[in-house]
């Protein structure tokens, strides 16, 4: 019988397991889905598309296609996003997210910015699709009819010279001091 004597043996074994976790981090999953993960930093919702500067790849930048209604879940700061979609993944969060043939097919946000961090307001908060009814641009409001109903919003000045009487608007709103106020506007 043969001893083996000094490190040999387990050096041999570190090396071969430390192989069997190297090849298992960067290989596909069995789905074939390659997972990724890199700061966002271009969301174009509008061509479905999200530039990420991918991680352990010296900072280069990948545009990537999304995913029909792609999941998206957030590990850090899911009280603020409660029902989370695609354009919520920002500039510069943090995101790990699985990658088939150059299309995201589900995002999951590890860490957002503290300036992304807003408190959830209550049940009444939360994105919405509507038609502008009526603009009132001395007061920064606008009524929006919903499928729940028509309701005035209160909007940045800014947002008020990107939209007309007659849109179709996507918009993110929360409740501040009984007063339903517009944070993010999109026409459609």
């Amino acid at each position: 019988m043969r001893r083996f004597t000094g490190a040999r043996p387990c050096a041999a074994l570190t090396v071969a397991v430390s192989w069997v976790v190297v090849v298992a981090l960067a290989a596909p999953t069995a789905e074939g889905a390659e997972k990724l993960k890199g700061n966002v930093v271009a969301n174009r919702p509008d061509q479905r598309e999200l530039v990420v500067k991918l991680t352990g790849r010296r900072g280069k930048e990948a545009t990537f296609k999304v995913r029909d209604r792609c999941p998206v879940k957030f590990s850090d700061g899911a009280e603020y996003y409660p029902n989370p979609t695609v354009r919520d993944v920002v500039p510069p969060m943090y995101i790990w997210f699985s990658n088939e043939d150059g299309v995201i097919t589900e995002i999951d946000v590890r860490e957002i910015p503290n300036e992304l961090r807003r408190p959830h307001t209550g049940a009444e908060a939360g994105r919405r699709n509507g038609r502008i009814t009526a603009i009132v641009d001395r007061q920064y409001k606008m009524m929006i009819q919903t499928a729940e109903g028509s309701d005035t919003y209160v909007v940045d000045p800014g947002m008020l010279s990107r939209v007309r009487v007659g849109d179709q608007v996507e918009f993110l709103y929360e409740v501040r001091d009984g007063r339903k106020v517009i944070l993010e506007l999109e026409k459609q």
